[in-house]
């Protein structure tokens, strides 16, 4: 063979892939793909990286970096990206395949896919950081981007991607409909309706990602009544899988279809309100291209969604639809989280007897990730109670965020695919202003304490223009773990989505519910109500507190009569704080000092243990 062959760019493909192998990755060269031939194929479980080559030379990093790019983008409106992720490879200018080792040295750069929007190939090509290292160090680094690609920073990364593309299709017309279809608050600063549009599509993707977590399950799940209907079921069955959907060209029509099919099952929360979503749009090719981005990107989550103990899902929506500045609501972190639940529940000892007996509250859910760590807390400790038993009778949550309880829905619904959600405990608190003159606004959880453990819901996706009739009078059953990281945004701040008319209002029956509790509650947040409500709904005996709290809380003020109060009728067993200086909270979006607190009403009292974290670790380990 002649040097000059014996440098052809596809032989030199041919040896990369082969002592990528020897080095332990299942790589092959030049693999037929959607978007063309790629040069070398990875594949993990379940993911694909793409490395596309380049012999040296002038423009040979852009052109190596545009064949990448190829790999990331659907080929076309109806297909999947071929790979997840993606590595540019310039070979040195004397490389052949004869004197190729695994200590011969290359030149990579990672292309992620979330950077590749609106760029240029030689934009990024520019700004991305370039690599000189051995084959070896090349193994080693895909390797680690495994991990990487399974990790739920860089899934919410993507999906965020994702969801900005789709709202950029949109006209600002649209983006209103979308927001005012599930009836979300709109923050007044976002005139073009982004950050609104934004969530609403969010509710799009995880249904989406509800639909294919069902794939394996619905064709055996056919139903004999109709729960649409409550009328003996009629029609084809299986729905049409995520998958199929995606290939049509009206993939609008085929998710309508297959999500209303799916009902005459149950999951009423989470295609109930994919369909207000869709359905609330003027119809037009850029909606249909930003839906089909969306479902793209929701469909290869959920090839790495199974693997995660994580509140996938709600790390999704703390990172990319932060809202604490209006409605308070800081998203606690998943490693706070789990952190929180292990201590409220440190042994099989701390569950009831008959575990489907056990009621754990969160009366401020959000995404639910709280109660998701409690969920895997107790399988932890008693491996004898199925998921499906958890959700339809252990787990209870409540919030006004639409959006944030249909992602709590969701995602302990992933948990068990075949959950019966008329049973699910997530409720959506009526919130805001009512047609009802005797009570014209509602409080949202607080209401539990001012009409005595009944609660105003909504059927999904419901909105207060329901509020006459589509409302629904929720008994609240005392709890035995209460958990909780309450809204501590001070007042001026808080609620300012409704109009300052109707946030007086809020204000004035907040202070009408709490003026018979037997401790003065201050209202410069809606903080310390949130803990006398607490208290209210923990039972008189062996019952547990713990919560996420601001540091001040500790010492400020118009907390100290409520610390008094609680204090008087639970023994603080531990406090924890964080002093890392790179991190000292435990809420996403937020950057005040935090500390958990667990608090007991036990017969037993021990010493109160104080823990400071040198280190905030920002994801959890397994115990």
């Amino acid at each position: 063979m002649s040097k000059m062959t014996d440098s052809y760019e596809s032989l030199l493909n041919g040896r990369l892939a082969q002592l990528l192998a020897e080095l332990g990755l299942n790589a092959l060269a030049e693999q037929a793909v959607e978007s063309g031939r790629m040069n070398i194929r990875i594949k993990f479980n379940p993911h694909i990286l793409a490395i596309e080559c380049e012999k040296f030379g002038i423009g040979k990093r852009t052109a190596a970096v545009r064949d990448a790019i190829k790999r990331l983008i659907p080929p076309d409106d109806y297909g999947q990206p071929d790979a997840d992720i993606a590595v540019a490879l310039v070979y040195s200018h004397n490389c052949t395949e004869s004197n190729f080792t695994v200590d011969t040295e290359v030149e990579f750069a990672i292309i992620d896919p979330v950077e590749i929007d609106d760029q240029t190939a030689d934009q990024i090509a520019k700004q991305t950081q370039w690599n000189v290292s051995s084959v070896k160090i090349l193994a080693t680094t895909v390797k680690r981007l495994n991990d990487d690609l399974g990790n739920p920073d860089f899934t919410a990364a993507k999906l965020n991607s994702a969801l900005e593309f789709a709202v950029n299709r949109l006209s600002v017309y649209q983006r209103q409909q979308l927001a005012n279809s599930l009836n979300l608050p709109l923050d007044p600063n976002d005139r073009n309706f982004h950050a609104a549009a934004k969530r609403s599509m969010l509710v799009v993707a995880s249904a989406a990602m509800f639909h294919a977590r069902l794939n394996s399950y619905i064709a055996r799940m056919k139903p004999l009544l109709d729960s649409r209907t409550g009328k003996p079921f009629e029609g084809d069955w299986p729905p049409l899988g995520l998958q199929q959907c995606l290939k049509s060209h009206d993939l609008i029509g085929e998710l309508r279809e297959a999500w209303n099919l799916i009902l005459a099952v149950d999951y009423k929360p989470i295609f109930e309100t994919g369909l207000a979503a869709i359905d609330g749009v003027t119809h037009d090719p850029n909606l249909s291209a930003a839906i089909r981005r969306v479902i793209s990107s929701s469909l290869a989550i959920v090839r790495v969604i199974e693997g995660l103990r994580h509140d996938l899902l709600g790390r999704i929506f703390h990172a990319v639809l932060g809202n604490a500045r209006y409605d308070g609501s800081f998203y606690t972190t998943t490693a706070a989280a789990t952190l929180l639940s292990g201590l409220a529940i440190r042994d099989r000892g701390d569950l009831a007897d008959n575990l489907s007996n056990m009621r754990v509250i969160d009366p401020s859910c959000g995404t639910g990730t709280l109660l998701m760590a409690v969920a895997e807390r107790i399988k932890d400790v008693a491996n004898d109670i199925k998921y499906v038993e958890l959700i339809e009778h252990v787990l209870t949550g409540y919030d006004i965020n639409l959006t944030a309880t249909h992602m709590a829905a969701t995602t302990l619904g992933l948990l068990s695919p075949t959950t019966k959600f008329h049973t699910i405990n997530i409720y959506l608190a009526a919130f805001g202003e009512t047609e009802n003159s005797q009570h014209p606004v509602k409080t949202g959880s607080l209401e539990i304490y001012g009409e005595d453990q009944v609660l105003p819901t909504f059927d999904w996706p419901g909105s207060m223009t329901q509020f006459e009739s589509g409302v629904t009078h929720q008994l609240v059953e005392k709890a035995d773990l209460v958990i909780m990281n309450p809204p501590f945004t001070r007042n001026s701040l808080r609620h300012n989505q409704l109009g300052k008319k109707v946030k007086n209002l809020v204000k004035s029956r907040e202070k009408e519910i709490f003026s018979k509790a037997p401790v003065q509650v201050s209202f410069t947040s809606s903080g310390p109500a949130f803990l006398v409500l607490a208290e209210f709904l923990a039972k008189a005996k062996n019952s547990t507190l713990a919560l996420v709290l601001p540091l001040v809380a500790s010492r400020n003020p118009s907390t100290q009569e409520v610390r008094r109060f609680l204090a008087s009728r639970f023994h603080v067993e531990t406090v924890i704080t964080p002093h890392d200086p790179t991190r000292f909270w435990f809420s996403e979006n937020t950057s005040i000092s935090e500390m958990l607190v667990i608090m007991r009403r036990r017969e037993e009292k021990g010493p109160t243990r104080f823990i400071n974290l040198s280190r905030n670790p920002k994801t959890f380990a397994k115990r």
